[in-house]
């Protein structure tokens, strides 16, 4: 899948991206959290969509029920419980759906051989808390926030 195909669907829907690269453990989802923590205080109602990358094959758990859903061929398998929902799938588009959702920022961790939006580069922990005040600034001018 590619990030800038992925991004030019759902555009239309934001002008704000942030994203946030770095090596493994440098505080990327640290940093990610904080921002969205950040953002809700100021306001609420905002609606922000995460798009992150993995190295991993495979995503859902073999061998559990949605990956075995998936193998006898269904389109799309949800797990629901009382503290929220994860939605897999093989084949719907994932621009569709990204498209549909109701969202004022995307924040993308990783795709680091992309460059898109307001592009932050952590490289350690010890970076985290000068970067998020970087992150909130971008986010603050881009929303519209006071």
């Amino acid at each position: 899948m590619d990030l800038e195909d992925l991004l030019e669907k759902i555009s239309g829907k934001t002008r704000c991206i942030i994203q946030v690269v770095g090596p493994r453990d440098s505080g990327k989802t640290l940093l990610i959290t904080k921002l969205i923590e950040r953002i809700h205080q100021v306001k609420r109602d905002l609606g922000v969509l995460v798009i992150k990358h993995t190295h991993h094959k495979q995503i859902d758990v073999v061998n559990k029920d949605t990956h075995r859903f998936l193998e006898a061929d269904a389109d799309v398998a949800v797990i629901i419980s009382e503290g929220g929902f994860g939605i897999f799938s093989r084949r719907r588009d994932l621009y569709e759906f990204l498209a549909n959702l109701d969202t004022d920022l995307v924040i993308v961790e990783g795709f680091k051989e992309h460059s898109v939006g307001f592009r932050i580069e952590l490289r350690g922990l010890d970076e985290v808390d000068s970067m998020l005040k970087e992150a909130f600034k971008y986010a603050k001018e881009c929303l519209d926030l006071v």
